[in-house]
């Protein structure tokens, strides 16, 4: 029952990160002028819905890392991606970021909370 829980959270994650995307995709649109009168520094739609669907692609490949590889490989491997990429700073930063959230989410969850984290599909 436990391998069900990451593919319900991401499915869910997914689908409401979609809507959002579409609802301000929509919103932006229609509180624009229309396509004929948008002036070049105005069409910034485009790049924010990129940087969306960018954010929604990785948080679709964050579910099935955990799907397959569980979370103690998911979640490292997401936040340095996350970190370096998204958020441009640099690999050793990300490192030791990386490597506190690992030892704290094993900590919490393993040790004190005594809750065995999903260990993925090809782990089990």
């Amino acid at each position: 029952d436990s391998r069900h829980v990451p593919i319900l959270a991401g499915y869910v994650t997914i689908f409401l990160l979609m809507l959002e995307t579409l609802k301000r995709f929509v919103v932006e649109k229609s509180e624009n002028q229309p396509e004929a009168e948008i002036k070049p520094e105005e069409d910034a739609v485009n790049v924010s819905i990129l940087r969306e669907l960018t954010g929604l692609l990785y948080v679709a490949g964050l579910a099935m890392t955990i799907y397959f590889f569980g979370f103690f490989v998911a979640i490292p491997v997401y936040l340095f991606v996350a970190i370096v990429f998204l958020g441009k700073q640099s690999k050793k930063t990300a490192m030791i970021i990386t490597t506190i959230a690992s030892i704290t989410i094993y900590i919490v969850f393993e040790l004190l909370l005594e809750t065995r984290m999903y260990q993925g599909l090809l782990f089990s």
